[in-house]
Order: structure tokens, then sequence, then C-alpha cells
């Protein structure tokens, strides 16, 4: 039975607050293949970056060895990896909200 926990508002103010700074960010993009050009600093392009490395910290560094202790096979790590590449950090967010609602598991 899933509980809604003081971690799982944490998380989901988090991905609330990444969502509405990304969407802030990117809404006036223009022509996406500026992204290889030279932008100033707090363009776009810096966020599409800063999102990228963030998700590649947490998922490397925390959530695919976690995702292992809990059970989760190869296929769903695998999917887990792929479905991070289109989300960015959108998916690792939705993963701690996940994770915060699951009773963990004894060993």
């Amino acid at each position: 039975m899933s509980r809604i926990t003081g971690e799982t508002w944490i998380w989901s103010g988090i991905l609330i607050v990444w969502l509405l700074v990304t969407v802030m960010v990117t809404r006036n993009a223009g022509d996406m293949m500026e992204f290889f050009g030279a932008q100033p600093l707090l363009s776009w392009s810096n966020q599409v970056l800063l999102d990228f490395y963030l998700t590649a910290l947490v998922v490397l560094a925390f959530i695919l060895p976690d995702a292992r202790a809990r059970g989760v096979g190869s296929i769903g790590i695998i999917i887990l990896v792929i479905l991070t590449l289109g989300l960015g950090a959108f998916l690792p967010l939705a993963y701690m909200i996940w994770r915060s609602l699951k009773p963990a598991v004894s060993q």
C-alpha cells in the first residue's frame, strides 16, 4: 500500500519547480538549432545542458544502484535509461516520487 510521505511532497515540489524553470527558459527558444551556436549566459541552451548533466549524475550515481537494490530487473533498468535520455531530469524526479511511495524491501 502506498502512502504519501514528507519525502513524496519534497520530490513532487522539486519536480514542479524544475518543470516551471524549464517552461520559463524554453518558451522563447526560437530555432532549436541555435543550441549549437554561441548563446548568452542565461539562455535556454544552457538550461538544456544543465538538465543533461543533472540527469546523468542522478541516474548513474543513485537511481541505477537503487533500482537494482529494489529488485528492478535488467529490462526495467534499460527502459529507465532510455526514457531518461528522452525526458531529461523529469524521469529521475518522477522515479524519486515513485520510490517514496513504495515501502523499502526487507532483506
